[in-house]
């Protein structure tokens, strides 16, 4: 516990402190008790506790709307910091609109659900909106979906979420949307690409460049299903020779045709030496 105390007095940011309903509440009354003579004929139980309900600084429910809990108890959370020997600075907590925006990538079906969170009570029914979107963006039953054209630009948009809550209320929150080509998303991460002669190379995608060649390192040979091994140092890969690329996802190491992205090229790339790997 000592050290725990030594090493609270000397962080400087806020820290997540969690406290049992029942015993928070208890500590309140003593300290209005003894500091205000407020006993319990003055204040009673349900009152005390709906006054501590409306507190900012006191958090009672998670982003995803579920009380907080702690060891299998329901708990109050508050944030706060030490900035002097007595002395303590509360974090207050505000309603918004949370779940962040996904990353939007160039011919892959975009999805948002945002929700609004409240520290006090469970997210309230909501309808979201936007006075503007680009033409691939549409609400649909309270998700932002589209399909990111190959000439999709960068752009902001407004999120309106307009809810009831004793009145009608709204909140609004300014969301860029960046579609990024599908290659430059794969960038660092376990991917396959298929030859359109058969073979098959899953490996790091390292680069990508303006003509879609493929750098991949630690690259696995397939043919037929068979592994001829690892290939030594990086492979580049002429986008002309190129089936299609996907993601490996780290449960499901298998290739699946539907999830495929298709990046077949032809004579356009003229500059590129046809056949070459």
């Amino acid at each position: 516990m000592a050290k725990k105390l030594e090493k609270l007095e000397q962080c400087t940011e806020y820290r997540t402190f969690r406290f049992r309903i029942q015993a928070f509440s208890n500590g309140y009354r003593e300290f209005i008790e003894r500091e205000a003579g407020l006993t319990e004929q003055a204040v009673s139980k349900q009152q005390l506790r709906n006054y501590l309900h409306q507190q900012h600084y006191i958090s009672r429910y998670n982003e995803d709307g579920k009380k907080a809990k702690s060891k299998g108890h329901h708990v109050w959370n508050v944030e706060a910091k030490k900035i002097s020997r007595n002395t303590w600075w509360f974090k207050e907590f505000l309603r918004r609109i949370a779940s962040p925006p996904p990353k939007a990538v160039v011919g892959v079906p975009y999805e948002w659900t945002p929700t609004i969170w409240d520290p006090q009570i469970k997210a309230p029914k909501v309808y979201f909106s936007s006075e503007w979107l680009p033409a691939w963006l549409r609400w649909e039953n309270n998700s932002l979906r589209g399909l990111p054209p190959p000439d999709a630009t960068d752009c902001n948009i407004v999120v309106v979420a307009s809810y009831y809550q004793g009145k009608e209320s709204r909140m609004s929150v300014f969301t860029p949307v960046n579609p990024m080509p599908f290659l430059q998303s794969l960038v660092g991460k376990a991917t396959v690409v298929r030859l359109k002669w058969g073979q098959e190379y899953k490996g790091m995608l390292v680069s990508t460049d303006q003509y879609m060649n493929i750098q991949l390192a630690n690259a696995e040979e397939f043919q037929d299903g068979n592994s001829n091994g690892v290939l030594p140092g990086e492979l580049l890969i002429r986008c002309n020779n190129v089936l299609y690329v996907r993601e490996i996802k780290q449960d499901d190491m298998e290739v699946s045709e539907p999830a495929e992205q298709a990046l077949g090229r032809d004579s356009e790339d003229e500059q590129m030496e046809e056949g070459e790997q």
